[in-house]
């Protein structure tokens, strides 16, 4: 934005991301009417995005009280053991957590909860401290006009939009 804010850039990017967000809830069928109206599939789509946008803290506070051994790298590196898994023939492990009641059903989708499960507050602290400074530096270098560093901040920032 070099050092501009700009309103208008704020609910342009905000629309974006209401529409994006409904249009991938739809692709992905998460919305349950879209056989009605208009203002019936806005309704729709308004559910699950209160949802994920109110359910994720409860639902991590939830887990934080619930007194249970650290995982060690059980949730964290699931990609990578699931890879383990199937190359020695076992099925893999669903990465979707449990649902919370906080009062409505919520996955704990947060990025704290899985580092937090395995290694606790100082494995958060040191998780994000890490992704932190490699973020930075990627910024560092994509400020210097880097193409491939500009490619690496764009992709480390991607998650952030969903």
């Amino acid at each position: 934005m070099q050092g501009k804010f700009r309103i208008k850039a704020l609910v342009v990017t905000g629309l974006v991301f209401l529409l994006s967000f409904a249009l991938l809830g739809l692709a992905l069928f998460k919305v349950d009417d879209t056989e009605g109206s208009w203002t019936d599939t806005a309704r729709a789509v308004w559910a699950p995005l209160l949802a994920y946008a109110e359910g994720p803290i409860p639902a991590f506070d939830h887990i934080v009280r619930t007194d249970r051994p650290l995982e060690y790298g059980e949730n964290t590196f699931i990609g990578a053991l699931n890879i383990i898994r199937r190359w020695q023939g076992y099925s893999a492990v669903s990465p979707i957590q449990d649902e919370v009641y906080v009062p409505f059903p919520v996955n704990v989708y947060t990025a704290l909860q899985p580092v937090y499960v395995d290694f606790g507050a100082v494995g958060v602290v040191l998780a994000f401290a890490i992704v932190g400074s490699v973020s930075t530096f990627f910024y560092i270098r994509a400020l210097a006009g880097d193409g491939l560093y500009i490619l690496l901040y764009v992709l480390a920032l991607f998650p952030l939009l969903y």
